[in-house]
């Protein structure tokens, strides 16, 4: 579900090609909007100058906030944090 809403916030630079995965981790309150800063887990070695890196974060604070998830709030424990996974492969 979050999948395909982040990949419509996602816009990739020209230098996207055969990058690494990137994964976000964020951390949601009940209404779907973000707490706190998305944290990058991967890759390693990479930080949020890198522009592939940083068009992910741009998609996540676009798409935020995730309000296809309110219908799920009994679900919250299970969707309070989620680790986004940012693959350029799955555009191509």
């Amino acid at each position: 579900m979050l999948h395909r809403t982040i990949t419509t916030c996602w816009s990739l630079p020209a230098t996207a090609a055969a990058q690494p995965v990137i994964t976000y981790r964020i951390h949601l309150d009940r209404g779907g909007a973000l707490v706190g800063e998305p944290e990058l887990l991967a890759p390693a070695g990479k930080d949020e100058k890198d522009p592939i890196v940083a068009s992910a974060r741009r998609a996540i604070l676009r798409c935020a906030p995730f309000t296809a998830l309110q219908p799920y709030a009994e679900h919250y424990d299970v969707w309070k944090q989620i680790d986004l996974r940012f693959d350029t492969s799955d555009l191509q």
